[in-house]
């Protein structure tokens, strides 16, 4: 099969797509909570933070799951999307979509914390975004940027979630021949949630 754009910006708008949801959800939810005082009293009741951002976690994560399903049914029906391993494939994207949103609720949640109030916020957030934007290869490949422009752009945290979907959707790689991505994303997680621990704060 001839492979199109729409097979190379797909996987790319799920990425994104996920990216902005989990940042932007989740950052100026924490903040409204923040600001209320209503997280302070969900932590003065026996509600630990682990069991806080775990919910937080699963909620996104269903609706990343529904989000990356919807997109991907409608481009295999209206646009003819490449699954080279059919639903395989498909159920491969989802759960790559799953660690993804894993990985970027811990970043909504660090610049949450980063973000002194609602104004500062969406500075903080595009200054995160705009270069995930531009150098993970949403839209476009940045094989054509320098050398120096590609290494940082090819591990950001959205670039790992993007290469591993177009390997699994177009060259139909299962999700162990995609480990090093995955170990990417998780990498990335485990370091935003470490430092969205150590900076967290209820008011």
């Amino acid at each position: 099969k001839e492979f199109r754009y729409i097979d190379f910006a797909l996987p790319g708008q799920i990425g994104f797509s996920l990216l902005s949801l989990a940042t932007f959800g989740v950052a100026f939810g924490m903040i409204t909570l923040r600001e209320t005082l209503v997280l302070k009293r969900i932590f003065a009741t026996t509600v630990r933070p682990i069991q806080f951002v775990l919910a937080l976690v699963l909620s996104r994560s269903f609706q990343a799951v529904l989000q990356a399903a919807a997109i991907i049914v409608i481009g295999v029906l209206a646009f003819d999307f490449t699954l080279q391993d059919g639903w395989m494939s498909g159920l491969s994207m989802l759960v790559l979509s799953f660690l993804g949103i894993l990985t970027f609720v811990g970043f909504g949640i660090l610049i949450s914390n980063l973000a002194k109030d609602e104004n500062t916020l969406p500075i903080a957030l595009n200054i995160f975004n705009l270069p995930q934007f531009l150098l993970s290869g949403v839209f476009f490949p940045i094989d054509d940027m320098p050398a120096t422009v590609r290494l940082i752009g090819n591990n950001l945290p959205l670039s790992y979630l993007n290469i591993a979907l177009r390997k699994v959707s177009i060259e139909g790689l299962g999700l162990f021949e995609v480990w090093p991505y995955i170990l990417g994303m998780l990498g990335w997680a485990i370091f935003s949630y470490l430092i969205a621990a150590k900076t967290f704060k209820t008011e």
